[in-house]
């Protein structure tokens, strides 16, 4: 994303001999690059969070009752829509030993609220007149407030967006 804004890569972007700025038609190719596979992407994340949610979301009576992990995946992702032949499961229960070896429970969702949150702020960027220095005090501002707020509020992250365009969480 800020990689290819024109004010980031025409500061980077040079040929390490020559210095020769990297051509524009190279970096459009990349821009227009840029979102190639992200349904793949964005759905087998989804379908991981899912996992997670599903396995978390079950009793100690009801884990114990679970004897074919397979079925298991299998049903938590038909359940919510995710069973979609080409893109087919990519992370299965073992992939999250770390989730289950304690401090992730369920949050295995967080990577994809990362990503909103990233996006909010590059809308954010984009409609405020860019990479610019009165833009990163304002978003320092906005980030103590919104620390302050998600503590008030006991909301686990409220990106720049919420905090510009609501008072309230």
């Amino acid at each position: 994303m800020w990689i290819l804004w024109p004010e980031v890569v025409e500061n980077y972007a040079r040929h390490f001999e020559t210095g020769e700025k990297l051509p524009q038609e190279w970096i459009d190719n990349l821009d227009a690059a840029s979102t190639f596979n992200e349904g793949h992407a964005t759905t087998s994340y989804l379908a991981a969070a899912i996992l997670d949610l599903a396995w978390h979301s079950l009793t100690t009576e009801e884990a114990a009752k679970v004897t074919d992990v397979e079925a298991f995946e299998a049903q938590a992702i038909k359940d919510y829509g995710l069973d979609f032949a080409p893109v087919p499961t990519r992370y299965r229960s073992t992939y999250f030993s770390h989730i289950f070896a304690g401090g992730y429970s369920a949050g295995y969702y967080g990577y994809i609220w990362s990503e909103v949150l990233d996006a909010d702020t590059v809308d954010w960027f984009k409609e405020n007149g860019g990479l610019q220095r009165k833009n990163v005090s304002t978003l320092k501002i906005l980030y103590s407030a919104a620390v302050d707020l998600s503590i008030q509020c006991r909301c686990s992250a409220i990106s720049v967006g919420v905090i510009q365009r609501s008072s309230r969480c």
